[in-house]
């Protein structure tokens, strides 16, 4: 009888975003800009970008953050803001993305 040996390859990456804790705060919020505290467990670099529900664009940074530390970020928005939901995604160097929203009211 004829035997295979099989050989299985397992590489597993860890996404960058998975590195990274966001707490925003206050949310809901009542002005035009509200704060994020983002920690790191790995030296990270991603862009910040704040859109309405429908894709548009209010706010892009890019960060590094050092593995160990976090930083505290006011996010200014526009100041005619209205009331409703704000998308907030973290775009990683390895395309990797951490999302979340914050409600205005």
């Amino acid at each position: 009888p004829l035997t295979k040996e099989l050989k299985t390859t397992m590489n597993s990456t860890i996404a960058l975003a998975d590195f990274v804790e966001v707490i925003p705060f206050p949310n809901p919020f009542t002005s035009n800009q509200y704060e994020v505290n983002i920690s790191a467990n790995a030296k990270v670099k991603f862009q910040y970008i704040v859109t309405e529900l429908n894709g548009n664009e209010l706010y892009s940074k890019n960060f590094v953050i050092q593995q160990g530390h976090s930083t505290t970020h006011i996010i200014k928005l526009k100041n005619n803001l209205l009331p409703g939901t704000y998308i907030n995604r973290l775009v990683f160097e390895d395309n990797s993305v951490k999302s979340f929203s914050v409600q205005k009211i």
